[in-house]
């Protein structure tokens, strides 16, 4: 597991220059950074057995869709590292019904099922309207506690939220901005200013 924005730090580590610590500090100019780019130089020069990323958070535009978090480390099995899933979204297929799962998600043990197949929260997860490939229909027991290995990974990405908070930026830039929220109707479009709303051109390729 390894995200674009690592490549920062590890070309900067593979290129001999000491990147910038990962988390937290204070840039040239005084202003609070937080630092997502994590070293990963070791893995990929075969120095090290798995990816020095453990978790990663899956965003959609506005809307925070899952996370996942890879668990290793056992010295009686060093090569073992298990990948977990957790998801508060279904899709059968790319471009089938999103299903939204509420507050019970969907868990998946990546490593043992690569394709996400079997939800193994419990059976009946996901709504009977999606099709029968969809996950949720593991009959399997109650692995809700996946959630406690998620859940420091979602606390931690929640307090850089609030200590970091999102750039405001220009409407556009996700596919739901000019959707109508009707859960909020104070307020249903916050990313749009109807009295000046954006002018959208037609392009082609």
């Amino acid at each position: 597991m390894m995200s674009h924005i690592d490549c920062w730090s590890t070309l900067a580590a593979m290129a001999g220059i000491t990147p910038p610590p990962h988390g937290a500090w204070t840039g040239d100019d005084g202003k609070p950074i937080y630092f997502d780019s994590i070293d990963n130089s070791a893995y990929i020069l075969g120095q090290a057995r798995h990816s020095a990323r453990r978790s990663w958070i899956y965003v959609d535009g506005e809307n925070f869709m899952g996370a996942r978090v890879d668990v290793a480390g056992d010295p009686n099995n060093p090569d073992l590292n298990i990948a977990w899933k957790y998801l508060w979204t279904a899709k059968d297929t790319w471009l089938g019904p999103e299903q939204n799962l509420g507050a019970i998600g969907a868990a998946y043990n990546r490593t043992m099922d690569p394709f996400e197949k079997y939800d193994m929260v419990f059976n009946g997860a996901v709504a009977a309207r999606l099709p029968q490939s969809s996950p949720g229909r593991y009959a399997g027991q109650d692995n809700g506690w996946v959630l406690a290995l998620i859940f420091p990974a979602v606390m931690e990405f929640n307090k850089s939220l609030v200590e970091f908070p999102n750039i405001k930026r220009v409407p556009g830039g996700a596919s739901n901005d000019w959707r109508p929220n009707l859960q909020n109707p104070d307020n249903p479009v916050p990313a749009l200013d109807l009295k000046n709303p954006p002018r959208i051109k037609g392009g082609g390729g």
